[in-house]
This record gives structure tokens, C-alpha cells and sequence, in this order.
């Protein structure tokens, strides 16, 4: 699922564009971009109301968040404003020009809290007036392990709990610290809580909920120094009453060994140690949020004795060199594979500190190699042979790096044998300079019989198959050739994939514009590789798209479906799209594309 994608691309553009200096010259103080004024019923202003600012702006068809102020968040003065500086660095000031929305978060305590996108070009440079509404107050006790009440505030964050996703991300900020005398903590997250929370002494604490608010709350702790990736759940029950206790556990200590040493300096821009908790169990939505950002160099030993018990993932990550851009693969060419080695920390308890330990390790193609040899044929899309054809046969080790184990040239019959294999290891086989996988080879196992023949999977400039498309309802079926002289999306999906979940929560959202615009000349169609049909309609209709568009069934087998083969479908999800001669003019990611991008070139 999409859990608060909005807040979760904003995190991730912040953490590839802030590579910069901290500290600007004097100068005249900047203009605001914005201000706001908090003000409650009647009018009086609200002080030390909690606000955030974040731009809007459309990537890949969804709204993605980048930051135009510096800092993002921040809180009302005695009169109830807050000013918003633009920001200093220039890739975001940039970026942030291009918006065209802002979204705007208040919380405050005693208040309703205010979720508002407002228009850039109404706003901008002006001051906005915000004026919140009271609601019914709820009283929340956080006690300690003993059950006594905590004497000091704490960094307590409350959010309302929907029934696809959590809010936690667009109330989270990133604040960072760059390198500096040793110092190689890159970020601290900032958790500003969705209700306003007052403080009213010995671990007490009132929020404002809407009059006829029902539904489960989730509550989190992160104090760090205290006690951080604490979340816990309250229940419809406690809401209605109005009031809740909330113990918090004895932390724990997990201990983690990092080492890149091994690592070639000049491949590998920098290393980054990243700690994440994991909001699991009961019913409600699974979501993920950051806590530590580190910068590794060498050798170190990262203790943290503050955590919840919990579950954790840990992510050691070598973001390579760029070498400049290839015109002929449109990629950015690196001086190595991007490196990623994880680990999961499960059940951390106290009094039992865990240890983990992740290094870099350089690649190893001999755990890859042994004394079997495999005959195979491959053809093109058209079905000729791909005679005379360079390929490459490749892995993916356990550090997300796909290695080349072997290449060579195929011969005028598209044959060749593959020398040096060992059996149990999955190969991924690429024919003439295509990014899109011909095939996977896996030799010793039996129950899974290897292929000798493989074909090499359509793409942008070849004609589409003309495949069979079967109905999810009935056995009603259609041609891909049916729908020729029609601009023709594709999206190759399951109803167990939990990434096609948020490509198809995309596609609703540009429907409506794709349907006034296009019209009849646009045909989006669904295929389903699921072993059966049946949850497809469910799925579907719990989505709100079952009437929406066209919905297919790829056929029994799922990978192995007559679909999927067809259009050599590895992965999901899939998209293409096919212009009215029936020509690919696009194959993806459906979240990397700009459909309305894509049909008004080819118009």
C-alpha cells in the first residue's frame, strides 16, 4: 500500500537534494513567502500553535511534497503569526517555485486540527488567515513501565488512524545535521503531532477530536534520549469516552556494527546507515517511519539504548559516483552498483541488548559460477531469431547489485551455451542491449522445469502482441488488435502485489482529467496476473475502479499466463502504452509515467 505517499516523497526528496552548506552569508532579511495567521472563533489570535508548509507540485501524476521554507515547521508568536522564509538552498528554492499548491498543517492544542491546500497564486507573499474550530475534549495519561505518571512533558504525537493510511509522514520533518568535527549524524526526524496536544501535568495530556470523531487513534512516542519508536493503538472504545492510559515500556538496546572500510573510495559517493521502526500488528494499517539517518565511514559502532521494544529494519546503503549521462540507455551511468545490504531486528527486548553487524562486502562472482552448461535459443518480439545478438546473463546478490556473470554473442540462429552456471542460483538473461529481462534460468530443482527457448520481451518501437484478453466476469473475451486506432494503457498487476496498489490508486486519481481530455480515443485496460480471477472484481471495486475502466484476466498460470509470456511480464507492476498503430511508445514503472506527457507528443 501508498501509506502516506505524499509525506513519504517529500522524505526521500529531501534526502537527495541537501548536500549543501549550512551557513549563507549576511544579508538582508528575505522577503516571507508566506504568512500565517492562526486566529480561533472569534478572531484572537493562537499562540504557539504548531504550523507546517510544504509545496505541492505533480510527479509521475501524484502530488509529491518539497519543502519552500526554511524551517518547514514552525510556531506562532504572542499574535499569532508565523512567517515563512524562503529556502536558502537552491535546488529546493527551485523546485519550490514550481509549485502551484501549498499544503498548510495547524495543530494546536485545545483546537481541531487543519489540513488545507491552498493556491500559490493567491496567497504567496501575503498573509493567510487559518481559524480553528474547538472540538470535544479527550484526556490521555502516559504512565510509566510501573504505572506511575511521567513527571516531565513528552514528546507524545497523536494521529487519526483512516482505513488505508496513517498521517504520520506529513507531519514529519527531517532535520538535518552535516558532517562536521567527527560529528556524522545526518538526520533526526521531527514528529509533530496531527492533534494539538496540552499539557496538563504528571503525564497528562488533552487533545480536541471532531464531535462525532469514532474510529482508533495512533499514539507515538519519539523522545529521543528517553524513548523512541513507541507506537501503540487506541481503540474506538477509549475515544467515545474520552479518555485513555497510555504505559510506556523499559527501553532497549540495539547495537550495530557498521563497516565499509572494504569499500573503493573512488566508486561510492557515501554511505549511510538508516534505522527505521515498523508500526505492526493488531488491525490496523502497517506503516514504517524514519528514526536515525548516519553517515558511515569506516569502521563504527552505532549504540542506541532509547528504543521501544519493537520491531526494526536497518539499511546500510553506498550510494555510487554518477559518471555522466548515457543518450544511448537515457540512464546516468555510475562507477558501481548501488550497494544495499539490510537487516531485520525483531522483538527487541529489554535487558537483552541485539547486536547487528553490516559491512560492505565487494562483489563475488565465483559463489555464481560451477561446471554446468545450458544450450538456449532466443528470438525477438517479431519471433525471428535474435541472431548474431550480444547478451548478458546476470545475478542479483545479496546486496541488490546485479553482477554480470557471463556474456557473449549469440549465433545466426539466436543459440548459444551458457557455460559455468551452478545449480539453485536464479540468472537473469538480457538480449540485445534490451533493459527488460528476457528470462531466468534456475537449474537443479525438479519441480521447475528450465525453458530452453526464450523470447525477447516487447518494448518501446516494437509492434504489441496481439494477445487474448479474457473478462474477469464470464468468458467474454477480446483482442488487443479490437482496440487499434485508439491510444491503448496497459497496466500488468496482482491483487497480492502491494506496490500496484498505489499505481492503481494513481491511475483513479487521473482518470477523471485523462477521460475529459482523451475521450474515446484512450482505452485503459487492467490485467491481472493472479492464478484466478476471482478477487480481482472485490479488489477492484474496494478501489472504487471496477467501473472505471476495462479489466482482464491474463489467463491460468499467472507468470507463466498467455498474457504475461506475450508481452514478457517479470515483474508488477507493469505498464505500456500503445499508440492507435498499435506500436509501443512506453514501458515501465506506471509510477514513473506521465501518461498526459506520453499522448500529447503523440499527438
Amino acid at each position: 500500500m501508498m501509506l502516506g505517499w505524499i509525506g513519504s516523497v517529500g522524505i526521500m526528496l529531501a534526502l537527495t537534494a541537501t548536500w549543501c552548506a549550512q551557513n549563507a552569508p549576511s544579508q538582508e532579511a528575505p522577503t516571507p513567502v508566506l504568512t500565517v495567521h492562526v486566529v480561533d472563533e472569534a478572531g484572537n489570535p493562537v499562540p504557539n500553535a504548531t504550523v507546517g508548509l510544504h509545496g505541492l507540485y505533480q510527479l509521475s501524476g501524484r502530488k509529491a511534497r518539497v519543502r519552500v521554507s526554511e524551517p518547514s515547521w514552525q510556531k506562532t508568536d504572542a499574535d499569532g503569526k508565523v512567517a515563512f522564509l524562503p529556502h536558502s538552498e537552491e535546488s529546493h528554492r527551485e523546485l519550490g517555485e514550481l509549485c502551484k499548491e501549498w499544503l498548510l498543517l495547524v495543530s494546536a492544542p485545545n483546537y481541531l486540527p487543519v489540513n488545507e491546500v491552498v493556491s500559490t497564486a493567491e496567497v504567496k507573499g501575503k498573509t493567510h488567515t487559518v481559524r480553528l474550530k474547538r472540538g470535544r475534549p479527550m484526556d490521555i495519561v502516559v504512565l510509566n513501565e510501573t504505572g506511575k505518571p511521567l513527571p516531565e512533558p513528552l514528546q507524545l504525537s497523536l494521529f487519526e488512524l483512516r482505513e488505508d493510511d496513517v498521517l504520520v509522514f506529513e507531519y514529519m520533518e527531517m532535520q538535518y545535521k552535516f558532517p562536521q568535527g567527527g560529528d556524522n549524524e545526518l538526520m533526526k526526524p521531527e514528529i509533530y503531532s496531527q492533534f494539538g496536544l496540552e499539557s496538563l501535568g504528571e503525564g497528562r495530556y488533552r487533545c480536541s477530536l471532531p464531535e462525532d470523531y469514532d474510529r482508533p487513534l495512533i499514539a507515538i512516542v519519539h523522545h529521543p534520549g528517553f524513548l523512541r519508536g513507541f507506537h501503540t493503538r487506541i481503540e474506538p472504545e477509549a475515544v467515545r469516552q474520552g479518555r485513555t492510559e497510555i504505559r510506556l515500556p523499559r527501553p532497549a538496546t540495539l547495537i550495530i556494527d557498521a563497516d565499509v572500510s572494504r569499500a573503493p573510495q573512488d566508486a561510492y559517493q557515501r554511505f549511510t546507515l538508516q534505522i527505521r521502526a515498523f508500526a505492526e500488528g493488531g488491525d490496523y494499517v502497517p506503516f514504517v517511519y524514519t528514526l536515525l539517518v548516519k553517515q558511515i565511514e569506516g569502521q563504527q559502532t552505532i549504540t542506541l539504548d532509547d528504543l521501544s521494544p519493537n520491531s526494526y529494519g536497518i539499511e546500510l546503503e553506498g550510494e555510487p559516483k554518477e559518471l555522466g549521462f548515457d543518450e544511448e540507455t537515457q540512464r546516468y551511468k555510475t562507477a558501481a552498483e548501488r550497494f544495499s545490504k539490510s537487516a531485520r531486528c525483531k522483538n527487541l527486548l529489554p535487558d537483552t541488548p541485539q547486536r547487528i553487524q553490516l559491512a560492505y562486502t565487494p562483489p563475488d562472482l565465483s559463489q555464481y559460477r560451477g561446471d554446468k552448461q545450458f544450450t538456449i535459443t532466443a528470438t525477438m518480439p517479431d519471433g525471428k531469431p535474435a541472431a548474431n545478438q550480444p547478451y548478458k546473463l546476470k545475478v542479483r546478490d545479496d546486496s541488490r547489485r546485479e553482477l554480470t556473470v557471463l556474456e557473449g554473442t549469440l549465433d545466426s540462429e539466436g543459440r548459444t551455451t551458457l557455460t559455468q552456471l551452478r545449480e539453485r542460483v536464479f540468472y537473469y538473461l538480457y538480449v540485445a542491449n534490451r533493459s527488460e529481462v528476457a528470462g531466468t534460468l534456475y537449474l537443479g530443482d525438479d519441480s521447475r522445469p528450465q525453458p530452453t527457448h526464450f523470447q525477447v520481451p516487447p518494448s518501446v518501437g516494437d509492434p504489441a502482441p496481439n494477445v487474448l484478453l479474457r473478462a474477469v466476469e464470464g468468458n467474454a473475451t477480446k483482442q488487443l488488435s479490437d482496440y487499434k486506432g485508439k491510444w491503448v494503457y496497459l497496466d500488468f498487476w496482482a491483487t497480492w502485489c502491494g506496490p500496484c496498489r498505489g499505481a492503481l490508486e494513481k491511475l483513479k486519481a487521473e482518470l477523471p482529467t485523462l477521460k475529459e481530455s482523451y475521450k474515446d480515443s484512450l482505452v485503459i485496460i487492467t490485467v491481472s496476473i493472479d492464478d484466478l480471477p476471482d478477487p480481482v472484481k472485490p479488489y477492484m471495486e474496494k478501489l472504487g475502479l471496477w467501473e472505471q475502466c476495462e479489466h482482464f484476466w491474463a489467463g491460468q498460470g499467472g507468470w507463466q499466463s498467455p498474457g504475461a509470456r506475450a508481452f514478457g511480464i517479470y515483474s508488477v507492476p507493469t505498464a505500456l502504452v500503445i499508440n492507435p498503430d498499435g506500436i509501443i511508445v512506453w514501458r515501465g514503472h506506471p509510477m514513473l509515467l506521465n501518461l498526459t506527457t506520453i499522448l500529447g507528443q503523440g499527438r
